[in-house]
């Protein structure tokens, strides 16, 4: 893969680029109504052949089942996932860029990149989510970043595939520890239990809703959608399911 020039993208303002004439990712001039050019398009790390269930990347040739050996050992509460890439170069530096550095260019980029490859799936056009929920972040997180990245990708998949979002159903009323992706399984799963609650909303209306799913910016080892889904079917609904742009090996 070639490397693209970041320059643009990382370094730009929160509302410096609202309409750029070149692709973001190499700065060459761009004469398609999109933010990244082909080349820099097809070069992107597509999650092409994924576990059915996790969306943990496989290799087609060393697999026989869809279905990764962990789902195998110890089957999700979600019922599928769908990522539009590898946690990788260069999504992890544009997911970085749009969590850390208020760069809601990158997030608008990265999630049409997610409606591309959602319309491109059967799984879509056979059984579409009746509403989206967004991961939540915690508020001190939302007072320090100015938004929710999962609420903003959530907003931008709903308005393309016409899908509506609801926002504030399910809550995080505890901040997850600095330290969680480096805890034990056992642990990071209880510190999540803890984490997540229904507002009074979502306990009054997730009863009516047969299908919903779970949008999240990066999806690792699958608890948090575990987690929400918990309480999601808990609350009545009777199918949960997952799409986040990009999903770690």
């Amino acid at each position: 893969m070639r490397e693209p020039r970041f320059t643009t993208v990382l370094n730009s303002s929160k509302n410096a680029l609202l309409t750029p004439a070149n692709c973001i990712l190499c700065d060459t001039n761009n004469s398609y109504n999109s933010m990244a050019c082909v080349d820099c398009t097809k070069d992107l790390p597509w999650n092409t052949v994924y576990c059915n269930q996790c969306a943990l990347p496989m290799d087609l040739l060393e697999n026989t089942s869809d279905i990764c050996s962990d789902c195998l050992q110890s089957s999700p509460l979600f019922s599928y996932s769908r990522t539009a890439f590898h946690y990788q170069f260069p999504i992890k530096q544009l997911i970085g860029a749009f969590k850390e550095q208020q760069n809601t260019l990158a997030g608008t980029l990265l999630s049409q990149c997610l409606v591309h490859q959602l319309l491109l799936d059967d799984s879509l056009l056979e059984l579409p989510p009746e509403i989206l929920i967004p991961v939540p972040s915690h508020k001190s997180s939302v007072h320090k970043r100015g938004y929710n990245p999962a609420e903003v990708v959530a907003q931008k998949i709903g308005k393309g595939l016409s899908i509506p979002v609801a926002e504030h159903w399910i809550l995080k009323q505890k901040k997850s520890p600095k330290n969680q992706k480096s805890l034990p399984a056992p642990q990071r799963k209880l510190n999540l239990q803890q984490a997540f609650t229904l507002s009074a909303q979502g306990l009054e209306q997730l009863h009516k809703f047969y299908r919903v799913a779970i949008i999240d910016d990066v999806m690792t080892t699958g608890s948090t959608a575990n987690a929400m889904a918990s309480l999601l079917l808990g609350a009545g609904v009777r199918e949960v399911i997952v799409w986040a742009i990009a999903r770690t090996p």
